[in-house]
Order: structure tokens, then C-alpha cells, then sequence
């Protein structure tokens, strides 16, 4: 069996991973800049020692209630989640990974633990999921009773209308 690092974060109850090798650093409670006329789901920008990151919101590429940049501090928006349960409310986290060769800071709702999961145990992604989320995950990992869902860095550069560099 050959095992891989995946870094875990969650999203409205969901578990999503990405390669660990994919995720430059984890910060919570950073301060965003709002940038007028981005795109809905660029929160703002962050500095980061010198590197301008954008803030985005990985609820509103996955198709959920999200996040909103309030003076600079993100907060979650009052609601239901899809599931009709109430809203996860607290602080951003921010996982910082590589996206189309930059730094993209992903704001959700909490850090989960680095996973060794075997590589043969993926599965392709469960097609009843929304045509947003499917643009993103490309995988589901059975961890004991809960689901993993594998997000793509590729997924999000091209939701972002950034070209992904062909190896």
C-alpha cells in the first residue's frame, strides 16, 4: 500500500483535502483588504511577508452559503446551511496553498488534521454532487464513517479564470 499526506480543512460540515505538498501554511484571524469590483468569490487580498494573496472563499465555489469581508475582518453570513442545519459561526481560517504556480489563501471554516490515506482508496466523486462542487472535488475517500472529499488546486485556479500551466 503507498500512502499520500493530505491536508484537511472543512466546509459546511464537509471534510475536503488537498495535498499536503499543495498547502504553503495555515493562519487564522488575518486581516483582508476588500478589493472593489473582484469577483464575488475573492474576499480581498492579504499580505502575507511581502506576497499579495487573494482571500477566497471556498464556500462560494462550492456552491454554499458564504463568507463576507466586513472592514477587513471576515465573518460568516447569517443562514442555513444546505443541509437546513443552523450555520457554523466563528472565526476564518485561511489555508494557503499552491494554485497555477501562486499562493491562494482559501477561507473555511475550520483546520482539519493531516490524513495518510492509501491511494488506491479513492473513489471518483459521488455525481450527485452540485455541478459547483464537481468543478472542484474529484474524489471521495471512505476515513472510517466520514467522507473525503479531494479538492483539485487545478479546480479552483480554473474557477478563478486562471490558467493552469500545461506540464
Amino acid at each position: 500500500m503507498r500512502h499520500a499526506e493530505w491536508a484537511t480543512f472543512l466546509a459546511d460540515g464537509e471534510i475536503y483535502a488537498l495535498p499536503v505538498a499543495d498547502v504553503y501554511e495555515v493562519l487564522m484571524d488575518q486581516r483582508v483588504l476588500p478589493v472593489p469590483l473582484a469577483p464575488r468569490h475573492v474576499l480581498g487580498l492579504m499580505n502575507l511577508r511581502g506576497h499579495i494573496v487573494p482571500a477566497v472563499d471556498i464556500r462560494r465555489l462550492l456552491g454554499l452559503l458564504s463568507w463576507e469581508n466586513r472592514g477587513g475582518r471576515i465573518v460568516a453570513v447569517a443562514g442555513m446551511s444546505m443541509l437546513g442545519t443552523s450555520r457554523w459561526q466563528g472565526e476564518a481560517h485561511f489555508v494557503v496553498v499552491r494554485c497555477a504556480g501562486e499562493r491562494v489563501a482559501l477561507v473555511v471554516d475550520d483546520v482539519g488534521d493531516v490524513l495518510e490515506l492509501d491511494e488506491h482508496g479513492w473513489r471518483p466523486a459521488p455525481e450527485t454532487l452540485p455541478a459547483e462542487q464537481l468543478e472542484l472535488v474529484d474524489g471521495m475517500f471512505m476515513q472510517g464513517k466520514q467522507v473525503v472529499l479531494r479538492v483539485r488546486a487545478e479546480g479552483i485556479a480554473h474557477m478563478m479564470g486562471v490558467t493552469v500551466p500545461v506540464a
